[in-house]
């Protein structure tokens, strides 16, 4: 939307995200924004921060857009349903049309049928003076957020250091605010409410090389040093390294940092990070605190996983992608080629036949049990299916769920605490989603596997995973890097693979997602392309007399193994590896 003047309201892009905002001079703010970075003002939360210019779009062209997606993908909604209100009726009087006295229905109804009847943008608009005033109290308080910082303008950013105790005792040590509300769980210090909801969102978010993505302390991205261990992976930002007066140009001169997790030997004795003996407990209980079914604590032993409707074991597949020790797989499952393929891969894979027949003595034998997988049937849920029956049809497959939520219950009675993960196809009805949500008592959180894979593929999940609560990146590959030689990719992702073979062409102009520079022909993907789009290794699925149009079936129906892995990856910290 190129450079925004005045006080634009806008949306800038926050995590993986767009979130309403407000345009602010530097000067509100007492800092010169970045190259190519804009200061704002976000709604809802009431802080500011740096955002790129290349990562905002205007407000009234992309209301409808924007929020429609929000409410896709996202169920947590209240904080960003105030943020919504707080930037309609700001823009509202921008352009010179009073709703304040508006009710919120209305309001958002208004906003999303286009803002009727607004008036030309206002010459005379100044801030309200609840904005000023917390502006006022930001700068006051704590030093703003930036989305990069480099140490040549470091100390002009963060100039804050804590001096004593008293000042460490009474701030956030995650944004040195003084609206402490709990003690931190990891370090000794205080946290607030922002900095809490950030660490829950962003301490057991891990990349594909197990290094951290945010501060363990601040729970912010940014520039970590890592600890060395490769057991670990812990990073810690440097500005709370300085600020909490630790020596951060020693760090960087070891080879071998182990970090404030890791490291027994004495620290610096002036540096306030310092880690609580009985941290795992606490990051245990903050986990916990609004989960119907809790969580394990850290054993650190061998996996134990019963997989219901296990089709192709993606779980297990994932698991040992992470070099996660897994002790015993139980599978629930009928299909005859999927039984078939599972055993030509693993050992350590015990089948227990139809979910009909599984009891509470079947679940007494194989207990205990750490990790509980599912993904019921979707298609009488996909909104795809013209025919679907829903949930509660006998003679369809949507009432498998209930079987699925008998196992949950029953094991949350006699197995004690464990993980567990529900997944489903995000097409299906709000009706559906909410019967859904109410039985397994918590909300879904949406991934698509576009953020890690070249397949567009949008999935519901349930559960009490820490990732359930992370917000990723849109950064997966493209199609071309999944290719055989000679292919060309003719679109970057392609669409969701199903179990029908009219899936493997695209619903726009490209008909066909890849060109063959043998045949100098269109084409579409291969068996073994497949495979490796879904994360499989080639000719995962070539296993007896099985034909390829039951292994695409098969794979269709399958869970993509790149994200069974990135919603996995907390368990290493949780349960032994094999490396």
């Amino acid at each position: 939307m190129g450079d925004p003047k005045g006080y634009s309201v806008l949306w800038g892009k926050f995590g993986r995200i767009f979130w309403p905002a407000l345009v602010l001079p530097s000067t509100l703010v007492h800092s010169k924004a970045n190259d190519d970075n804009i200061w704002v003002f976000w709604f809802g939360d009431h802080t500011f921060s740096q955002v790129k210019k290349a990562n905002i779009v205007n407000f009234e062209e992309y209301f409808k857009d924007k929020t429609i997606t929000f409410f896709r993908q996202n169920t947590k909604q209240s904080d960003w349903l105030k943020a919504i209100y707080e930037a309609i009726k700001i823009y509202s009087k921008q352009r010179n049309l009073l709703v304040d006295n508006w009710k919120s229905e209305r309001l958002l109804k208004w906003a999303l049928n286009g803002f009727p009847r607004l008036g030309e943008m206002s010459e005379n608009f100044t801030l309200p003076e609840w904005i000023v005033q917390k502006l006022d109290e930001l700068n006051k308080t704590f030093e703003v957020e930036t989305e990069s910082e480099s140490d040549d303008d470091y100390d002009a950013l963060f100039p804050i250091r804590i001096t004593n105790q008293r000042e460490f005792e009474i701030m956030c040590i995650g944004c040195y605010s003084f609206k402490i509300l709990h003690e931190h769980p990891i370090f000794f210090g205080n946290i607030c409410k922002i900095c809490q909801t950030k660490l829950i969102k962003t301490l057991f978010m891990f990349g594909d090389d197990d290094a951290q993505y945010c501060c363990s302390i601040c729970g912010d991205f940014g520039n970590l040093i890592l600890c060395s261990s490769s057991k670990c992976g812990r990073g810690f930002c440097a500005k709370c390294i300085d600020i909490l007066k630790d020596d951060r140009k020693s760090i960087l001169e070891q080879d071998n940092w182990l970090c404030y997790i890791c490291s027994s030997s004495p620290r610096n004795s002036k540096c306030f990070i310092q880690l609580r003996e009985d941290w795992m407990e606490r990051v245990h209980t903050l986990f916990n605190e609004k989960l119907i079914f809790k969580i394990p604590s850290f054993p650190k032993k061998k996996l134990r996983v019963l997989s219901v409707f296990d089709g192709i074991g993606t779980g297990l597949v994932a698991l040992n992608k992470l070099n996660i020790d897994v002790e015993i797989y139980y599978a629930i499952e009928i299909d005859e080629n999927a039984i078939e393929i599972v055993h030509s891969h693993f050992k350590n894979v015990e089948h227990l036949g139809d979910i009909k027949g599984i009891n509470e003595n079947t679940l007494l034998e194989i207990c205990p049990i750490d990790l509980i997988l599912a993904g019921s049937p979707c298609n009488d849920l996909s909104r795809a299916n013209p025919l679907r029956k829903g949930l509660y049809e006998p003679s369809g497959t949507g009432i498998l769920f209930f079987y699925f939520f008998k196992i949950l219950t029953t094991m949350a009675k006699i197995n004690g605490p464990f993980f567990w993960l529900f997944e489903n196809v995000s097409s299906m009805n709000i009706k559906n989603k909410n019967i859904i949500s109410r039985f397994l008592m918590c909300e879904p959180t949406m991934v698509s596997a576009a953020w890690v894979s070249p397949q567009r593929r949008e999935r519901f999940f349930w559960g009490n995973l820490p990732t359930l609560q992370c917000n990723f990146e849109n950064k997966g590959p493209t199609l071309e890097e999944y290719l055989g030689s000679n292919r060309k990719a003719l679109c970057e992702k392609v669409n969701t693979i199903t179990t029908k073979r009219n899936s493997l062409y695209q619903g726009n102009e490209n008909k066909y997602p890849v060109f063959d520079e043998t045949t100098m022909e269109n084409d579409v993907l291969t068996i073994n392309e497949i495979e490796s789009v879904f994360g499989f290794d080639i000719d995962y699925t070539n296993v007896s007399n099985i034909g390829v149009s039951s292994r695409q079936e098969l794979l269709g129906k399958a869970w993509s193994v790149q994200v069974s892995c990135l919603l996995l990856r907390c368990l290493k910290q949780f349960y032994r590896s094999t490396n």
